[in-house]
């Protein structure tokens, strides 16, 4: 049986379920006006809300399914359900972990996406930063957890920064 444990990270915000669902609704009321210009068929108007309410409900879904586990000396992340990362416990530099509270958002600190998803109040897989590539995990603006790594870092929107640390600690002994 193994003995794994979990970082418990920052709940999404409601305005960031807002904006999604904002966007879903901004597909079919753009068929809506296109269509009423160009005459596009009026069935087309279902099949770009139920696309729009799939893109939201995906995008919802992704903002919810991020975990982060400690299990038999590795750190494994999961972001959105989509993208996943493993390393050693031993590969952090936890002595040089930085907390960022808010109101400093995570979106501010990020580099360019790599391989990742960036929308207003959830960033989730792998960014640039000035000191390499960094595994971005959970919603902002909540507060963040940046840890060190050899060839980068890790950035988790956790909900208790010192708890998440506490963990990792007692993990590594």
């Amino acid at each position: 049986m193994t003995d794994s444990t979990r970082i418990a990270l920052a709940p999404t915000a409601w305005l960031t379920y807002l904006w999604l669902v904002g966007l879903g609704l901004l597909l079919p009321l753009a068929y809506w006006l296109i269509a009423g210009l160009v005459g596009l068929p009026e069935f087309g108007l279902v099949i770009a809300a139920a696309v729009g309410m799939l893109a939201a409900s995906l995008s919802i879904w992704m903002a919810r399914a991020s975990r982060v586990v400690i299990d038999q000396g590795r750190l494994e992340l999961n972001a959105g359900g989509v993208f996943r990362h493993s390393l050693a416990l031993d590969a952090l530099q936890l002595d040089q972990v930085q907390i960022h509270y808010p109101p400093r958002q995570l979106g501010h600190m990020l580099g360019p996406r790599g391989r990742g998803l960036s929308l207003p109040g959830v960033h989730l897989g792998w960014f640039a930063m000035p000191y390499g590539r960094v595994f971005v995990v959970g919603p902002a603006p909540t507060p963040v957890l940046e840890i060190r790594t050899a060839g980068g870092g890790l950035l988790l929107a956790v909900d208790n920064p010192q708890d998440a640390l506490t963990r990792l600690h007692a993990a590594r002994r």
